[in-house]
């Protein structure tokens, strides 16, 4: 009878009361809505401080180019090509045809890397886009002249630009291209650089140059709030995607001026001294900046920085430090 009173209790054992699944469910609901409400947030922070530190690094990238200077153009730029697109104007509008081998010397000429410009605000497709340029103009050795020019005027003493002109193979028409390699860089999480003013996306540039006088690098910007010329975005990929049928081989010196007037050579900025030695505060804001009280962090281009400790993260908690309004 022991396996019968057994059995009877397994088959009447009791079980939860409606109470206590109503209780357990609550708990649980609780403990779920407070880890997604402190969990949101935190993730939010996260990717803020990921995409701050992601553009820092991509700065501090540009800048290591520019001191490791490294050529990236793989074919034998003396043949229908030019150094710059001033350098173009100056000879005559001649594309110099080189008789010798095209495959002797791959990447070798008269021509040298000098920097790197990074440009914001393009009027492309998208302005949020931040695109980087190879600087590049006549190589020449270092003369007496060039001892009482500054780094700008070295510049332009060298006929350095972003842009060139190109004939294209088999044809007698002429393309805009860039002088030597550019790229590109998005934000994360559709971040954006803005202007010291909230919602004012930044247009100007920041060019990182080699001295062609000194061979020190240094730091100029244009676009700053605090520069006398107002903020101007540079439209070097708009140049690019004219029509070769609108590009004259054979007078250069028009090329340069349309250039000119489209915003799209650096040779017009640096005739017109807009670049200065002075800091640039650019301001980091995105839909995450909501998880940091929607404040922006500032990342600043120190005055004339010489290397990658010219870009700064600037602190949001030291008061004072900071030059984003909000």
């Amino acid at each position: 009878m022991k396996w019968a009173k057994k059995l009877f209790k397994k088959e009447h054992k009791r079980g939860y009361t409606l109470v206590e699944i109503s209780l357990f469910l609550g708990i649980t609901m609780f403990i779920v809505v407070a880890f997604m409400a402190t969990t949101g947030p935190t993730i939010n922070r996260q990717r803020y401080n990921d995409t701050i530190n992601d553009f820092a690094e991509f700065l501090r990238g540009v800048y290591s180019e520019t001191v490791n200077v490294q050529n990236e153009r793989m074919f034998y730029l003396g043949q229908n090509d030019y150094c710059s697109i001033a350098d173009a104007a100056d000879i005559g509008g001649r594309i110099r045809t080189d008789v010798n081998d095209p495959l002797k010397d791959l990447g070798r000429s008269r021509c040298a890397i000098y920097g790197k410009l990074i440009t914001f605000g393009e009027n492309m497709t998208s302005e949020y886009t931040v695109h980087t340029y190879d600087v590049v103009g006549r190589a020449v050795e270092h003369t007496s002249e060039l001892n009482d020019m500054s780094t700008l005027e070295a510049l332009a003493y060298v006929k350095a630009d972003v842009v060139s002109v190109r004939k294209l193979e088999g044809k007698d028409t002429c393309k805009y291209a860039t002088t030597g390699t550019g790229e590109f860089h998005n934000l994360q999480w559709l971040a954006q650089v803005e202007d010291v003013d909230k919602d004012l996306l930044f247009k100007g540039a920041i060019l990182i140059i080699r001295s062609p006088a000194s061979g020190t690098v240094h730091t100029y910007v244009t676009g700053n709030k605090t520069s006398t010329f107002s903020p101007i975005s540079m439209n070097i990929q708009q140049l690019l995607l004219i029509d070769t049928s609108l590009v004259s081989c054979t007078n250069m010196s028009g090329a340069q001026n349309q250039a000119k007037n489209m915003n799209a050579s650096l040779m017009k900025f640096l005739s017109e001294n807009r670049f200065k030695a002075e800091d640039l505060s650019l301001c980091i804001d995105s839909a995450d900046a909501s998880a940091v009280g929607n404040r922006r962090r500032e990342v600043r281009i120190k005055k004339d920085g010489h290397g990658q400790n010219a870009v700064e993260l600037i602190d949001l908690d030291v008061e004072g430090e900071a030059r984003c309004k909000n």
